[in-house]
Formats: C-alpha cells, structure tokens, sequence
C-alpha cells in the first residue's frame, strides 16, 4: 500500500481513483482521510481502528477476507464483484445508532435506484433485495474513545456475480444488481450513499 498525501491511498488494481473520490467527498466529510485497498480482513475493523485513534475515515476495498454482517455472521465478499466500504465518524447525536442504519439503507436503496435504474427493496433494517435476493448488507457498529463516540458504518453490495459463483449456502437468496461491473461507477456510488 502506498499513501499519498493527507492519507490518501493511491489508484488500486481496483480502479477507483481515491484523490478523486476524495475530493467529492470533502465538503460533506472534514478530515476524512481515504484508503482504497484491492484486498482487506474487513473494512470496518480497519475503520474501528482509525475511529479508536480519534479519525474519521472512508476505507473502500474489493475484496474482504472476513467481512460480517449482524450477529457476527459472515458476509461474503469476493474480488471481482462487490464494493465494500466503512465509513468512521464521530457521532455526537441522541438519536438511537439504529436511525444511523436506516438513513444508509435508504441513501443506498436510491443511489443504486438512481444510477441503475433498478427497483431496491428494502429488508428491515439492513438488507437490500433486488429481484427477491439480497445484493446489499449494512452493518453499524459503535466505537468508545474516552467521552467521544464514533460511529461505523459499513457497506457491502453485490454489484457483479462472483467469478465462481456464490457458496451453496447463500446462492439461493444472493443475488447481484448488474452483469458486468462497467455499468456502474463505483466512486459515484460511494459518494452518492456518503453524502
């Protein structure tokens, strides 16, 4: 990995161009720094750490080695087919964290509308379906540091059908929204949901 200025992670294998991606994200998200790996554990344990040092970070990759959902289970992530990003902030709301996974469920439901011209369902409170199967999950999790509290929101979407197919446990209710991936500009998304 090699970072540019500011934390910055330079173009990755995975094409997303993080200068630019931060750029469109500045005047939504001061002091957010951008990572864009190929291939990381997970993106919101990495987003975890950042939020335990006190920063707010975007970290986007193309594939997770052990990404999860809610209740700890595991959430498929396989190069060549998904986005999968977390977001670190702190949050300083009353508001129950479960609005925080409602808001990115709907961000995410419309910037997908939008940009593919599909209908996404909603699965209360953290998945999105399309064509009955599920292409998205959402999970928030909570970091204390000190009095402050930071908020983690992660993101994961089935963009593509995975290269070798989905496990058998999972192939009867995953789907995916596009056949191929140059349909959709992963760096939009990120910024449409962020924003």
């Amino acid at each position: 990995m090699r970072q540019g200025q500011q934390g910055i992670e330079k173009e990755t294998a995975c094409g997303r161009k993080a200068q630019a991606l931060h750029q469109a994200l500045a005047p939504f998200w001061q002091d957010l720094a951008v990572q864009v790996y190929d291939t990381v554990s997970s993106t919101n344990d990495l987003a975890k750490a950042a939020a335990r040092q006190g920063r707010s970070v975007l970290i986007a990759s193309c594939q997770q080695t052990a990404g999860r959902g809610r209740r700890g289970r595991s959430f498929f992530s396989p190069a060549g087919s998904g986005l999968y990003f977390s977001l670190a902030f702190p949050w300083e709301r009353e508001e129950s964290p479960v609005l925080l996974t409602t808001m990115a469920a709907v961000a995410s439901a419309q910037a997908l509308e939008e940009l593919l011209d599909l209908e996404i369902g909603i699965k209360w409170v953290n998945d999105l379906y399309y064509l009955k199967k599920k292409v998205a999950g959402i999970l928030t999790e909570a970091v204390s540091r000190g009095k402050a509290s930071y908020m983690v929101l992660g993101i994961g979407i089935n963009l593509t059908p995975p290269p070798q197919g989905f496990p058998p446990d999972i192939a009867p209710r995953a789907g995916y929204l596009v056949h191929q991936a140059r349909e959709l500009d992963k760096g939009e998304l990120i910024c449409r949901i962020s924003n």
